[in-house]
């Protein structure tokens, strides 16, 4: 109950026009949703009204996207309902938009990388998903054309496809 009334607080700092407040906020609701136990804490991030929304939107603010990036790619990783609530939210298009996006930076497409990756080990239906969503492929293999460790998460893509 705490956890998830913190979550509602931190939301209404997301809404802020107070930058500090926002990064500090976001920064807060990424390592929340980096679950180390059952699952329990992606979610709360998932059912307080709007924030996984908000996440996404935060991925167009130049000093939040890196953390709201981290809470999709955590999310994402969690099992396949919790991705499929998230995925649920069209997180796919909104990753190509980013990708394609000024703000994009080397740690930025790790974690596009990573999102995929993860989108890749889940469900046919999951993987049918991401590639039936325009720009996912260019994504892939614009990735797979940069510094090896972002070439990794492509690698993975394509593992978690097959396997």
């Amino acid at each position: 109950m705490i956890m998830f009334i913190t979550l509602a607080c931190l939301y209404d700092l997301l809404e802020t026009d107070n930058e500090v407040f926002k990064t500090y906020a976001a920064l807060c609701v990424s390592h929340i949703a980096q679950d180390r136990f059952d699952g329990s804490q992606v979610n709360l991030v998932l059912n307080v009204h709007g924030l996984m929304e908000k996440m996404i939107d935060l991925l167009d603010d130049e000093v939040t996207s890196i953390s709201a990036s981290t809470t999709i790619r955590h999310v994402i990783a969690g099992t396949d309902k919790q991705a499929q609530r998230a995925l649920d939210l069209d997180i796919l298009p909104r990753l190509v938009h980013f990708f394609d996006s000024t703000l994009l930076t080397s740690r930025k497409r790790r974690v596009i990388g990573w999102i995929l990756s993860n989108v890749a080990a889940g469900t046919p239906s999951k993987i049918e998903l991401l590639f039936g969503t325009e720009g996912i492929s260019e994504i892939l293999f614009k990735i797979a054309n940069s510094d090896e460790c972002i070439v990794r998460c492509v690698r993975y893509t394509f593992f978690n496809i097959l396997f």
